[in-house]
């Protein structure tokens, strides 16, 4: 597994590399085990968006794609909610991909509140919301 690569890489370069800084940067804080966050002493934690920032990128987002939406913004906010700017344009993304793919079935199909549901369930670490 990459992550048990990159741990054994970190513990073998133990003081022989002088002046080497290794940052860490995750999405999913809380799939790390124990002995991952302790090769890491410093900690900073970004906050995820609030609803006003979601809200903005999401219509800026779906402005820009131009194609139609079966939902009410407000209810995408709320599915979104605690995920953080990467993982939204995820799921919007494969929002868009169900949505495409079911217009080979019925052309011109908007994307639904249920395609978004079902991106939000792709990623990768998603639980069950």
């Amino acid at each position: 597994m990459a992550t048990n690569k990159l741990l054994t890489l970190l513990d073998g370069s133990g003081g022989k590399i002088p002046d080497v800084l290794f940052i860490a940067a995750t999405n999913h804080p809380q799939v790390l085990d124990d002995a991952s966050k302790r090769r890491f002493p410093i900690k900073i934690e970004f906050a995820l968006p609030g609803v006003r920032e979601i809200e903005g990128y999401v219509q800026q987002w779906l402005d820009k794609l131009r194609l139609p939406i079966e939902f009410p913004i407000e209810d995408a906010i709320d599915l979104l909610n605690g995920l953080s700017i990467a993982d939204i344009r995820v799921a919007l993304q494969e929002a868009v991909n169900i949505a495409v793919a079911e217009s080979a079935k019925s052309p011109q199909r908007p994307i639904r509140l249920g395609d978004l549901a079902r991106g939000r369930k792709s990623l990768f670490f998603e639980e069950e919301r």
